[in-house]
Formats: C-alpha cells, structure tokens, sequence
C-alpha cells in the first residue's frame, strides 16, 4: 500500500526500497489495517463457530464492504483508483488465507483433539 517492500540487508537488518508510488495516503492505510486488524481478531477469537460455509459468508462481506470504503473515501485518501481492482483482490485473498488458517486450526483439534492456545494478557499487578 505504501509502495514499499522491506528487504534484509547482508547484515540482518531490514530497510525499505520504494518499489512503486503509493497506492493511498497514510491515513488511508492506517483505517484499512485497522479494520482487517478487526475483523481478522473476530474470526480468531470465534472458532466455535468457524466453518468453509461462515468463512465464505465472512470473506463475502468484507470484499463489499471493502469497495465501499474504498469508493467512499478514495479522494480522500488519495487512492490511485488505477489500481483499485488488484487492490480489493489483494486484501481479501490475504483475510481469506487467514481465515482459512484459523479454519485448519479447528479441524486439527477436533480431529486430534490439540487443543489451540490462546494467549492470555499478563497483568503487571505486584502481588
């Protein structure tokens, strides 16, 4: 999005090369990452319902809502519309492999029983 890769110099180190212009402004990318951080934290958390029929369901709504946004907003977030197509593709086919991860997550512990850890916040509270 902000036309950029990250690279890994010989040392280790990753640096950004610009590899294009930006498709939209800062802002723009901070509210589209705000809402995939969203909806991706959702399906993460609810695998009790988690099924192909609800993640096509889920994927579905996202990619119309998604070119909502985007239309609404282009002007606004200086979207290069050329792009527009690839990039409404690109970002659900990313949210799909997500969901379809969490999705696999599920089948192995209903199959094998494993169960699937979720990370608990520490609280820094001295006792």
């Amino acid at each position: 999005m902000s036309g950029c890769v990250l690279r890994r110099k010989p040392n280790g180190k990753l640096e950004k090369v610009k590899v294009s212009n930006p498709l939209l402004n800062e802002k723009g990318r901070q509210e589209i990452l705000m809402i995939i951080r969203k909806r991706v934290d959702q399906i993460i958390h609810s695998t009790s319902i988690l099924d192909m029929a609800f993640v096509r369901e889920e994927i579905f709504y996202f990619n119309i809502n998604l070119i909502n946004l985007i239309s609404q907003n282009a002007e606004a977030w200086e979207f290069d519309v050329s792009h527009f197509n690839e990039f409404i593709d690109s970002l659900v086919v990313a949210v799909e492999c997500i969901y379809r991860k969490a999705l696999n997550g599920v089948f192995l512990n209903r199959i094998f029983g494993i169960p699937i850890e979720v990370q608990k916040e520490r609280k820094w509270i001295p006792s």
